[in-house]
């Protein structure tokens, strides 16, 4: 999603432009987790999680609206894969469910260093 959404305003205005029609609440873009802020990147995880059902039609939304766009034919091809589907909601989920708790602790161990 990173490399999909991160250079395309287009791409970002889809995405939040469909989670709004959709009915979500203040969407906002797809997160861009920092290499070096690893609360970013639990960020990510829980906001992928709870859009997560909203990324198949996302995607081929982006595709067919802008054709060849960069890294979006990697995210067709992954959300038509149900196996993968899978794996992801199994792994992830942990993470989803302590990722508040572990990012509100990482904040507070960043702020004493």
């Amino acid at each position: 999603m990173k490399t999909a959404f991160r250079l395309s305003g287009k791409k970002r205005r889809i995405y939040v432009d469909f989670l709004s029609k959709s009915g979500v609440q203040s969407p906002k873009s797809p997160p861009m987790p920092v290499i070096t802020r690893w609360f970013s990147w639990l960020e990510a995880v829980i906001h992928h999680k709870e859009y997560f059902n909203y990324y198949p039609t996302i995607v081929m939304t982006v595709q067919n609206d802008l054709l060849d766009a960069a890294g979006v034919g990697e995210l067709v091809e992954i959300h038509s894969n149900e196996k993968l589907i899978k794996q992801w909601n199994g792994s992830y989920i942990d993470l989803w469910v302590y990722g508040k708790k572990i990012i509100k602790y990482l904040k507070m161990v960043e702020s004493t260093v």
